[in-house]
C-alpha cells in the first residue's frame, strides 16, 4: 500500500502531464494561438522587468515574468516554436 506522501506525488505528477497535455493542444489551435500571444503580452515578456528604484514593482514584474516561464515549460517548446505562433496572426 503506498504511503500518502507517495500517493500526492504521484496525483501531483499526473495532474503536471495534463496540464502540459492542454498547454500543448493550445498550440494547434487557431484561439489557442491567440491566447497565447495574450498571456505573452500580459505576462510582459516583451518589456523589461527592471523598474529602477522601485523593488516593489519590480518584484511584481518578475512575477509576471514567472507565469510566462510557467507556461513556456509546461509547452517544452523550442525557441523557433515559440517565435513562430507568437509571430502569426489571427
Amino acid at each position: 500500500m503506498a504511503e500518502d506522501g507517495e500517493v500526492g506525488a504521484i496525483d501531483a505528477e499526473l495532474h503536471k502531464k495534463r496540464i502540459a497535455a492542454d498547454y500543448k493542444g493550445l498550440k494547434g489551435r487557431v484561439d489557442g494561438k491567440r491566447i497565447l500571444r495574450h498571456l505573452y503580452t500580459i505576462c510582459g515578456q516583451g518589456d523589461t522587468s527592471f523598474v529602477r528604484g522601485d523593488s516593489h514593482a519590480m518584484a511584481f514584474q518578475e512575477g509576471r515574468r514567472w507565469v510566462w516561464l510557467q507556461i513556456e515549460a509546461a509547452l517544452h517548446w523550442k525557441p523557433e516554436e515559440r517565435e513562430k505562433v507568437l509571430e502569426e496572426e489571427s
